[in-house]
């Protein structure tokens, strides 16, 4: 790359006396303009390729099957004997258990029950007090006394605790009633007596054995064994096997030439060049770029696909075709039998009572009963005495004045509060009540008929016991037993297995093709503005921390500014430059600059720019503005100008 300013051209016109050729043609002032390549120009050419022919697949389509149910013997038919107990009936007979004998029974004396009244309590007077009857009346009285109270100073009060006559003071009449003492005395209740008190007679307990159910014989059935067999049926019928051969394939490749070959011219400047003016120096040549191809892969059909059938009806392929199963049947083995069994008779033991001591009597002699009773008799006649009743009083507060009000004088009316309190109505008096003596009523007995006794028969005694006799003897009865069958499932062919024809499509592939349609290497002038052309360019870019992804107000900056310059200046190639501050490791700063100058060529290109004409170097912290380096403690903002991506015009 050169860049040539317009004044130092017009030197080298007067100076050197340079053809004009070799400058720009109707340069304009204040621009700079830099010596570029002209580029290969290629057009894009698709062509679409069969990569795989069009072929026929085979498709199985299988039998289908209807189930259908079917009886099998599951168990041959047999006869069973039968045991029909002997039954019993039940009789009921009478077993003595006690023996008659005589008891002697007594007959008790008689009592009569009489009432009398015997005394308690004395008499005497009880004194009964009448209270004093009270009315209530309703007074005023001075709660607040009058006063004058003054507008601007107020009188100021105190408050005071005096007593009232709430209740007057009267004489209330105390009954001392009579005292009693209590004396314990005896009263006959009930006369003495004789009674008989009876010996019964004693038994003592036999055992004996009475039959409650006869001997008999039971017959025990040997029902009929079984053994299993087992029996083989056609679960599910043959039916004709369809085997698919696959369509098969072979491949072959085809080379396409994707890019054809050109050229370019390449400029190199010979070392210890004695001349101030480089070109005089300068060597072109012209260095030939190969043509690229893509090679293809192509699918061929080699053989379609076929169907093989496996012919079930004949006899060697039937075994492989149809599919059998076997179920369980029961068949007789051994047949029925009875086997006699002896039942003994049952016993029962009954316990029976019989007399070992008869009754007899012995006379035993009743005292008299008395009963201990209370009463009570006077200790203390009545008496009245006289007892003082006290005033009652009410505690009221009521306002007082305590400082005399001023200034100007109001009338204030007395105040006065309605409280009730109690005056006698009825002074108390005394009456005496007469109380009768108090009795109480005792029950005492008396003999009406004296105790005596009288033999009676007691008659033996039995218990009802239920015994079983024989009614219908034991027999055997043999019984007709049905075969049994069971239900099994077997699959028929409803449909034949077919095969179905699907075809499948030819698959393509379109191969780009770039073809060479303008010739480049040849030399022209860009016109720039020289700020760009003088040195590195500061692109504002911004990354997400620690990472290479760009944002949107980078990948906004970079469309204003360096993709229309790539766009407008077709011929310029560029190389991106980015560098970090020096936090962090050093050949981890190198790698991440490296990939956000990748990261700014990749997205340059897809905008279209052509990958040829752009380059990515990143230079990690090698290449820092200020004072910034490892150890260095700085900024934010100078830290800031050390992270940067920059880009440069470059030949």
């Amino acid at each position: 790359m050169k860049t040539i300013p317009f004044l130092t051209i017009m030197i080298a016109l007067l100076s050197f006396g340079v053809n004009a050729q070799e400058l720009p043609v109707n340069p304009t002032p204040g621009k700079c303009y830099i010596k570029c390549i002209t580029k290969d120009e290629f057009k894009e050419n698709s062509e679409t390729i069969q990569t795989s022919p069009s072929y026929k697949k085979l498709v199985v389509v299988p039998a289908t099957y209807k189930t259908v149910t079917e009886k099998v013997l599951a168990k041959e038919a047999g006869k069973t004997t039968r045991v029909i107990p002997a039954s019993f009936k039940t009789v009921t007979e009478q077993v003595l258990i006690k023996d008659s004998s005589k008891k002697i029974v007594s007959a008790p004396a008689t009592f009569k029950t009489a009432s009398e009244k015997i005394l308690s309590k004395e008499a005497y007077k009880s004194l009964v007090a009448v209270p004093a009857t009270y009315k209530t009346v309703s007074e005023k009285v001075l709660s607040k006394e009058a006063s004058k109270t003054l507008i601007a100073v107020p009188a100021k009060y105190k408050t005071v605790t005096e007593q009232v006559l709430s209740k007057e003071a009267s004489k209330t009449l105390i009954t001392v009633p009579a005292t009693f003492k209590t004396v314990t005395e005896q009263v006959l209740v009930k006369e003495a007596s004789t009674r008989r008190v009876l010996k019964p007679a004693t038994f003592k307990t036999t055992e004996d054995k009475v039959l409650v159910k006869e001997a008999t014989k039971s017959l025990v059935a040997i029902p009929s064994t079984y053994k299993t067999v087992d029996v083989a049926y056609v679960s599910k019928e043959a039916s004709n096997i369809l085997a698919v051969e696959s369509a098969k394939f072979g491949t072959e490749t085809k080379s396409f030439v994707t890019k054809a070959k050109s050229g370019k011219w390449k400029y190199t400047v010979l070392p210890d060049c004695q001349s101030a003016n480089k070109e005089d120096c300068m060597t072109a040549c012209y260095v030939e770029t190969p043509e690229e191809t893509q090679t293809v892969t192509i699918t061929t059909l080699l053989n379609d696909a076929t169907v093989k059938t496996l012919d079930c009806t004949q006899s060697s392929n039937k075994a492989a075709c149809e599919k059998n199963s076997v179920y369980k049947q029961q068949v007789l083995a051994n047949s029925a039998t009875v086997r006699e069994n002896e039942i003994p008779a049952q016993y029962t033991t009954v316990t029976r009572q019989v007399i070992a001591t008869p009754a007899s009597y012995t006379e035993v002699s009743i005292p008299a009963e008395y009963k201990t009773v209370k009463r009570q008799v006077i200790d203390t006649p009545a008496s009245v005495r006289e007892v003082e009743v006290p005033a009652q009083f009410k505690t009221v507060k009521r306002l007082v004045v305590d400082v005399p009000a001023s200034v100007r004088e109001v009338e204030v009316p007395a105040q006065y509060k309605t409280v009730t309190r109690q005056v006698v109505a009825t002074p108390a008096s005394v009456r005496e009540v007469e109380v009768p003596a108090a009795y109480t009523t005792i029950s005492k007995q008396n003999i009406a008929n004296p105790n005596t006794t009288s033999e009676i028969d007691v008659p033996a005694q039995y218990k009802t016991v239920k015994r079983q006799v024989i009614d219908v003897a034991a027999r055997v009865e043999e019984v007709e037993l049905p075969a049994q069958y069971k239900t099994i499932t077997r699959q028929v062919v409803a449909t034949p297995a077919t095969t179905r024809e699907e075809v499948v499509p030819a698959q393509s592939k379109t191969v780009t093709s770039r073809e060479l349609i303008k010739k480049g290497g040849i030399t022209v002038w860009e016109e720039v503005d020289c700020s760009v052309a003088s040195g590195n360019n500061i692109l504002n870019v911004f990354y997400e921390t620690a990472s290479a992804r760009l944002t949107k107000t980078s990948t906004n900056a970079i469309d204003n500014n360096l993709l229309k310059l790539m766009k407008d200046k077709p011929n310029l190639d560029v190389e991106i430059m980015s560098h970090t501050d020096s936090r962090g490791n050093d050949a981890y700063n190198m790698s991440l600059s490296q990939q956000r100058a990748q990261a700014v060529v990749n997205y340059l290109v897809s905008k279209g720019v052509s990958r040829d004409r752009l380059q990515a170097k990143g230079y990690g912290e090698t290449r820092l503005k200020n004072r910034c380096a490892n150890g260095v403690s700085c900024s934010d903002a100078e830290n800031q100008q050390n992270r940067r991506t920059e880009f440069r015009i470059v030949q």
